[in-house]
């Protein structure tokens, strides 16, 4: 009875500790393996989007984010990534040009891009954006 009870209290410790490193640590939903460009373009058509060869180039996701970081980044975390475990990290922004984009109204749009970053060889942050000046941007996970 005891044991049971010791493997009881021991367990809901362990629990307990686990759910509070996550939230500490700000653990966020997988992300995706973008070690090569074809699996971030794989990650791109899995959401329903057909992409052109990408543009590369390395960055550096910022120590201190803006106003304007912490919005982008309120914007990954709704659909599952997050641009704080990765602060000042070197990292590749990839852009890709939209094909065959259709807006809500059912027009066509080739003015679309998606941009990801990968960090460490994983996908941490995705974004579809319209580069019009009344343009619009939002998540790539559906």
């Amino acid at each position: 009875m005891l044991n049971k009870r010791f493997t009881r209290i021991l367990l809901s410790a362990v629990i307990l500790i686990t759910a509070v490193t996550a939230v500490i640590c700000n653990v966020s939903a997988d992300e995706p393996d973008g070690s090569t460009a074809a699996l971030v373009a794989a990650f791109i058509e899995e959401n329903g989007y057909k992409v052109s060869s990408p543009l590369t180039k390395e960055i550096t996701i910022p120590s201190e984010f803006s106003d304007v970081y912490e919005k982008y980044n309120e914007l990954q975390r709704r659909q599952g990534f997050d641009l704080r475990r990765h602060k000042g990290k070197s990292a590749v922004s990839y852009t890709f040009n939209v094909t065959g984009y259709v807006d809500k109204n059912g027009k066509p749009d080739s003015d679309v891009q998606i941009h990801i970053i990968v960090c460490d060889g994983k996908i941490v942050a995705a974004d579809i954006a319209s580069t019009r000046l009344d343009g619009f941007m939002e998540a790539v996970r559906k």
